[in-house]
């Protein structure tokens, strides 16, 4: 990762604050883990079951609460963290087929994602 903004290149900053958010983490984790189809296209719906699935945690409320969660993880995906990964080459979001796929810069962040998920025990709590 290099110091500069080059063309098609992530600063160490911006890598940085692209993980800071637990939502990108999660969504960029997905992305590391799966197997992605021949296309490399994963639908939107599919990503959001997923990342309602790795937010949830024991003891949480009833249906509708967790209707209003996935609600509000669409809204933040779509307004924020899509296109905030998407302008920085991370991800390629087609927002009229609602897919995503690993962007050009997507293997600049890899080994950052894996090196905070292979050591996640030994981090901060509120990390």
């Amino acid at each position: 990762m290099s110091p500069g903004n080059g063309e098609g290149e992530l600063s160490t900053d911006e890598a940085l604050e692209l993980l800071a958010d637990e939502t990108r983490y999660q969504l960029l984790r997905t992305f590391c883990e799966r197997d992605i189809g021949d296309d490399g296209r994963v639908d939107l719906p599919e990503l959001l079951e997923t990342l309602s699935e790795t937010s949830k945690t024991e003891g949480d409320g009833p249906a509708s609460e967790s209707d209003a969660r996935r609600e509000r993880l669409t809204v933040e995906l779509r307004h924020n963290h899509l296109p905030r990964l998407d302008s920085r080459g991370v991800i390629d979001w087609d927002a009229e087929a609602d897919t995503v796929a690993r962007g050009p810069t997507f293997g600049e962040l890899r080994p950052l994602v894996e090196l905070l998920d292979e050591h996640t025990d030994e981090l901060p709590g509120n990390w």
